[in-house]
Order: C-alpha cells, then structure tokens, then sequence
C-alpha cells in the first residue's frame, strides 16, 4: 500500500499514468487527502504506457517508472519506483511531497528475500526481485559516437553499465562467459537505447581470448574509446585453509590477469582522450574474512589502477576504478545460501543493498569528459561507508 501526503488525489492517479516497467502484476493502494485511489499496474516489456483500467496481465522484468512532476524526471522516478517496490513486497510505504523536498520510508528494511544459486556465474533472470539497472535520466550525449567494451556487460553492474553508456551514445561490445540468456536480454535493453550492442562469450582468464574480444570489438564498430574492467567470481570459504590453490589461481585469473589482458590487448586501440574504468570492491579497503582471495584481488586492482594511470597519463588516457559496496547482482545468490543473501547489505548504514543503476552513474562519470581531471582515483558507491580512497 502507498500512502501519500500532502497532495491532491490527482497526483496520486498521475502515478499510475506515466509509463512504467514492473517485474510483476501490482495492485497499489494509494491514499490522498482521505481519498482512496487504487489501480492495477499492468506493463509490458518495452514500457509502453498502459490503461491503470485494463485487467489482463502482461509480463514484465524490469522496473522503470517515469515521474509524475513534468520538471522533476528523475528525482521522482526514483521515489515512485521504491514505492512500488515497496507495495509489490506488501510494505507499507509513505510517500511526501512538500515544495521539491520528497522522501520514502517503508516499514521494513530493503534486503533481498531469501534465495541461491547452485551455479556461478549467477543467471540475472533467475533473481527476485531482478536488479534494477535502468537509467533514472534521460541521456544528454555525453558518450556520444564513443565505442566501449564492458566485462561482465550481461548482468548486474555491467548490464546497468552498457544500458547507461547506450543512452549517452556509444556503442557497447559485452564480454560475457556463458550466461547467454542474460547477455541477450543486455543487448535487447541497449538496442532499445538506439545503439547497437555485440555479444562476445568467452573466459577473460585466457589471454588469447581477450585479444580476440578486443580485435572483434574492433572489427565490428571501427574504434575502441572505453575499457570497462568489470567481470569478477568469488568463492566465500569459512577459513583461510579451505582456498586451495585451484580456487586461489582461478580467482587471480579472472580478477587481476583478466584486467591486465584486456588492457593489454586494448592499449594500441585506445587514444587520447580515451578512459580505463575497473570494477574493484569495498572489500579491497576493509577487508572480508570470508572472501580473502576475492578481497585481494580487489586490492591488487587499486594498485593496478593508480600505476597504470601514472603509466598512461603522458598518452591522455585516463584511468579510474569504483569500488562498489554490497550490490543486487547474480554473484550473490551464486556466491551465498539462502540466509546470508536474505542479510545481504545490512552491514552498511543505508541497511540495504545497492542497486546496479546506483553504481553505473561512476562508471559514466569516470567514462565522459566531466571527469576530465580525474586519474587514478576510486570512486566508492558502497552504501555509507566511511572508506579512504
């Protein structure tokens, strides 16, 4: 239910009429001025606007909600996409308008139900809730004519990260391992964003498989612009003698060698004014217990990015990193049991985990000229934590 204040039950209709994206049928209640307005929520999967009247169902997956406030796009996006988050978990969710200040609280936490995969890499289309990873925005060309590469491009952040650069105008190569169906349904979101997308599966642990993405990358739009780092695994163990040499070289490969390969094999590609952006982690700066060759990894990715950007900067190519804090991505029902992703993202003072769509804005930040005088620096979209960069 969404009860919402100090507006008129106009504007509370007016939620129902924009055009949205949900991932299930919803029945929202919401309440104005002691009047009761409810609808059914019914969408399809290209967010086309639909009739709160109409009474079949049509399937969705994502959630994208438009603003009901002409000049206000995206900052109420975000507040009505949580409330009806909210109403489809049957919270109770307040909504408050007054001037341009606005906020939603509900009466529950935003953890995750609970849920596991038995195999990594996680399938995004298995997860419930689906991560949100749709632009909040409309795209102002920031990337425009750019051609970008992007590990780990069909799910999660990397998802979040193809659809936000296609919006701003480039084109997007997405390296992926075997999660075909993800990697399908990326391209479908980024050719809806009117650039094209180029699946390419394979392992970036090997070598001669990153020289091959990079080349058909190439090949297939003319230029390479930007690097995304990104695809990672992590195997949690409950003591340091459980990683046996196989888990720890399998995690160093994809996580370290994979990056320096693909750099590598990008590097002749890559001009001034050209930008490297690696996915590292908060675990790289607290550390994990659980997760100590994954977290090196994460640490050994800084350092790469700080000497690399030394390295670079005489060519004008910058390079910066985001470590994410606990993200709603399929590396967590593919990494933990059942309890542990039901707790997933408690530990930081937002008390919930983040959203893909909630990190790619860095991404885009690290990619465009608006961070043009930045290199060799992190970027800490992690939920709260106080972390020094």
């Amino acid at each position: 239910m969404i009860r919402k204040a100090s507006t008129s039950a106009q504007e509370v209709n007016a939620i129902f009429r924009e055009e949205a994206e949900v991932n299930r049928y919803t029945r929202i209640v919401g309440v104005a001025e002691d009047e009761i307005v409810s609808a059914n929520i019914i969408v399809d999967s290209r967010a086309s606007v639909i009739d709160p009247t109409m009474t079949q169902v049509v399937d969705g997956d994502l959630v994208k909600v438009m603003s009901w406030y002409d000049n206000e796009w995206g900052y109420a996006s975000q507040l009505v996409r949580e409330a009806l988050r909210a109403a489809a978990q049957g919270e109770f969710a307040t909504i408050d308008h007054s001037g341009r200040g606005s906020f939603v609280t509900t009466s529950e936490n935003h953890t995750k139900p609970p849920q596991a995969q038995a195999h990594q890499p996680g399938r995004e289309h298995m997860m419930e809730p689906r991560p949100e990873c749709l632009p909040r925005y409309p795209g102002s060309g920031r990337l425009a004519g750019k051609v970008a590469l992007i590990t780990g491009g069909d799910s999660g952040i990397g998802r979040a990260v193809a659809i936000l650069f296609a919006r701003e105008g480039a084109n997007v190569a997405i390296v992926y391992l075997e999660e075909t169906n993800d990697a399908q349904r990326t391209q479908d979101l980024v050719e809806q964003e009117g650039r094209a997308a180029y699946c390419i599966e394979g392992d970036i642990g090997d070598e001669h498989f990153c020289r091959r993405a990079v080349e058909m990358t190439v090949d297939r739009f003319g230029r390479l612009d930007i690097l995304v780092n990104n695809a990672a695994e992590q195997h949690p163990q409950p003591a340091p003698e459980h990683i046996d040499p196989q888990q720890l070289e399998r995690t160093y490969r994809t996580n370290v060698f994979g990056y320096y390969h693909l750099t590598n094999a990008a590097l002749p590609h890559l001009r001034e004014g050209s930008a490297i952006i690696n996915t590292t982690s908060v675990t790289a700066y607290r550390g994990s217990p659980n997760l100590i060759d994954y977290a090196g990894t994460r640490g050994a990715i800084v350092a790469f990015t700080r000497s690399l950007a030394r390295a670079l900067i005489g060519r004008g190519i910058r390079v910066n990193g985001v470590a994410p804090g606990p993200i709603w991505t399929p590396l967590t029902p593919s990494s933990y049991d059942e309890q542990k992703v039901a707790d997933f993202g408690k530990q930081v003072p937002m008390n919930r985990p983040g959203e893909p769509n909630e990190v790619a804005p860095s991404h885009l930040f690290l990619a465009c000229e608006d961070s043009s005088y930045m290199t060799g620096q992190i970027l800490h979209p992690n939920g709260g934590e106080m972390i020094g960069s």
